[in-house]
């Protein structure tokens, strides 16, 4: 039992470099320098009451994050989004609905997936710069969120 919890709290380096090398498209580890320190902040669900705070917060300190950002709750508060994005945070994709992945089928949560990335490649777009990494692909009308 211990040697599972080890694997999951603190997994060995091996473990990254083959889901790196099997899931390329996914960023699990970034090798640094040890000398270099890097801590990546991130925050669940960006259409939050307290967004606006959170972003006080982190100006405040000179933080950026990344907001993972649910499909579904993104109506009418499109300008947060654009404003996290101007502010230099990056959008992540939470998937369309607060709900365990494992539930669903693959082709749902692919659909769902795909979806929410589009809306996220608009947002991006409207600046004139590609979504991070990751988040690539063709986004819908730009009048969804008048942009």
């Amino acid at each position: 039992m211990i040697l599972f919890l080890y694997f999951i709290y603190k997994p060995p380096f091996f473990l990254f470099r083959y889901s790196q090398i099997r899931y390329p498209s996914i960023l699990l580890h970034i090798p640094l320098p040890p000398t270099k320190k890097l801590t990546a902040l991130t925050i669940d669900d960006a259409s939050s009451q307290y967004i606006q705070e959170i972003m006080e917060i982190l100006a405040a300190n000179g933080a950026t994050a990344t907001f993972f950002i649910i499909g579904s709750q993104i109506p009418g508060r499109e300008d947060i989004l654009r404003d996290l994005v101007r502010k230099g945070h990056e959008l992540g994709n939470h998937g369309m609905y607060d709900e365990t992945p494992i539930s669903l089928s693959d082709e749902t949560l692919v659909s769902q997936i795909k979806s929410v990335e589009k809306i996220i490649d608009l947002i991006y777009a409207s600046f004139g710069r590609p979504p991070p990494k990751g988040t690539s692909g063709p986004g819908p009308d730009s009048s969804m969120l008048g942009c």
